[in-house]
């Protein structure tokens, strides 16, 4: 439920440049959540509080409240500025709690034998507070972009608690409003959008924001960054010259399947763009995506071939294709980059064959086949528990299950492999692991 409101006049028309002047806009738009959806634990001598699926405040010994990040779209050649609350509904819970402090992230290969990661204590000037904590509903986080539809950032903290009293109030319908003025946000250029390219990316952005109504995709303009050879195209595969040939059955069958596909190598990258070798390849990316309207993109390659790029994600590097799909780092992805991490011809028909086999002839009662795996990371940490919770809450009745845990009697990896070698649709898997293996 939402709409958009002029907080300073109504758009209006220079009569002597004939050039529209934007006004200030101020979009609403409501957020609720059910009473059922938060849950309470028991955490030692603290509670823990939980809204999923969203996370939680990130101050280290602060109180772990819920936090959830919602999206709004704002409208075109405007920025945000600052986000309102108005009128909230809320109602305090029963009873009292003392409130679990964040603590550290750890890596889920933590050894607890090998590392001492001693536990924070409460923040002693918030936990003796007689003020509501995190006291603000909403904060404006940033902005965003997807094929030039712009989106707010804010982060929604619907769960405050008093520190003195020992209560926690829930808030379950928040009304925002977000002031934009007129700028110039960076905005993904496109020259180039397929019909299809566009209901997509529409679909995608009206299920991104919580006020869908206000969704509306910029026409392209704008030229390309890069004359390309004329082409019209959804698919690309990027390769090695030299393994242009394995690809070609996919290339074929996609093209059969009314999918448009074509393959350009590395060393015409690589001979046409400036910068280092992932640079060269982002900026191709963001071309094609321009020129020829593709949306989808298949590295063909392991990292020595076509290179991986490291993001800082909580002050950790972390290795990832996100750089390829991402063009303006505002961590929403503008196409859909995946990677065949092959290194030879063998592995790429290997590839090649399983995708075939996948889409043209997949045994009849595979699509409902799912597996589930959960070790034991650490003496404290069974992440079966979080197996659990997907099977009981996402996974329709009508599936067949099964489910490899730490807690199991039986040979792990055997049972896993059969399992695996059997056919699974969906393969859901957490267990022990290392830099080296």
């Amino acid at each position: 439920m939402s709409r958009f409101l002029l907080t300073a006049g109504w758009l209006f028309l220079l009569l002597l440049s004939a050039h529209f002047v934007l006004a200030d806009v101020s979009v609403e738009t409501r957020v609720s959540f059910s009473p059922d959806e938060l849950v309470l634990s028991e955490l030692g001598e603290y509670h823990g509080v939980y809204l999923p699926p969203g996370g939680c405040l990130s101050e280290i010994g602060k109180p772990m409240l819920p936090a959830h990040m919602v999206y709004v779209a704002i409208p075109a050649g405007h920025v945000a500025k600052a986000v309102k609350v108005i009128s909230p509904v809320g109602a305090e819970l029963p009873g009292t709690y003392r409130v679990f402090p964040l603590q550290p992230p750890r890596r889920t290969s933590h050894r607890p034998d090998a590392e001492d990661i001693p536990f924070v204590e409460p923040d002693p000037t918030v936990y003796s507070s007689d003020r509501p904590y995190p006291g603000l509903l909403a904060e404006l986080m940033g902005q965003g972009d997807l094929a030039g539809q712009q989106m707010a950032v804010v982060e929604l903290r619907p769960v405050q608690w008093v520190p003195s009293t020992g209560k926690l109030v829930f808030y379950q319908d928040i009304r925002l409003a977000v002031q934009c003025v007129p700028g110039d946000p960076p905005a993904e250029r496109l020259h180039k959008m397929s019909p299809r390219g566009r209901r997509l990316y529409q679909e995608m952005a009206e299920n991104m924001v919580v006020n869908p109504r206000d969704v509306a995709l910029p026409l392209p303009d704008g030229p390309p960054a890069k004359d390309l050879p004329a082409g019209d195209y959804d698919h690309v595969i990027i390769t090695d010259s030299s393994w242009v040939s394995p690809f070609e059955p996919l290339v074929q069958w996609h093209l059969k399947r009314g999918l448009r596909d074509t393959v350009v190598t590395l060393q015409w990258i690589y001979a046409n763009y400036g910068g280092d070798d992932a640079y060269k390849i982002r900026h191709f990316i963001m071309d094609a995506r321009g020129t020829w309207g593709a949306n989808y993109f298949l590295l063909g390659g392991d990292v020595d071939v076509v290179p991986i790029v490291y993001r800082t994600y909580n002050g950790e590097p972390v290795a990832g294709d996100l750089y390829y799909a991402d063009f303006d780092d505002d961590w929403f992805s503008e196409v859909f980059v995946g990677r065949a991490p092959v290194d030879n011809w063998a592995q790429i028909n290997t590839f090649v064959n399983k995708v075939l086999k996948y889409e043209q002839d997949p045994p009849t009662d595979y699509a409902l086949n799912c597996l589930l795996i959960g070790m034991d990371v650490d003496a404290v940490t069974p992440t079966e528990d979080m197996k659990e919770y997907i099977y009981d809450n996402y996974i329709p009745a009508r599936f067949n299950v099964t489910k490899v845990y730490d807690s199991d009697p039986d040979n792990h990896k055997t049972k896993a492999m059969n399992a695996l070698n059997a056919g699974q649709n969906l393969f859901n898997h957490s267990d022990h692991s290392w830099w080296t293996g």
